[in-house]
């Protein structure tokens, strides 16, 4: 009983792969090409809707600003409505017992 030993030779040829630390990890720029496709689409909308949302928070706010300064303008017309209704109470105790022709 014999055992030949053979070779069997493969015809694959390779693409040329560059070798070395710097270029390890990293694919091969002649194997993969960038097609624009739908993920362009998606970045682009994506890009959009964050632009979208940029703007509602300013104006959400521009938004609380305004209703802050409302609610101080609120507060100082109250003040000022407190003020006239003390004035207006003390005039009219100070008038109420005389009669129209007594002024």
């Amino acid at each position: 009983m014999t055992i030949e030993k053979t070779k069997l030779t493969y015809d694959v040829q390779l693409p040329p792969f560059p070798l070395g630390e710097k270029n390890s990890g990293k694919p091969s720029k002649s194997l993969f090409k960038v097609v624009p496709g739908p993920i362009d689409q998606l970045r682009a909308s994506s890009t959009g809707a964050m632009s979208e949302v940029a703007r509602a928070r300013i104006a959400l706010q521009e938004r609380g600003e305004k209703v802050s300064e409302l609610e101080k303008q609120t507060a100082d017309m109250m003040q000022h409505a407190e003020g006239f209704r003390d004035a207006s109470h003390q005039l009219m105790n100070k008038y109420k017992d005389k009669k129209w022709y007594q002024f």
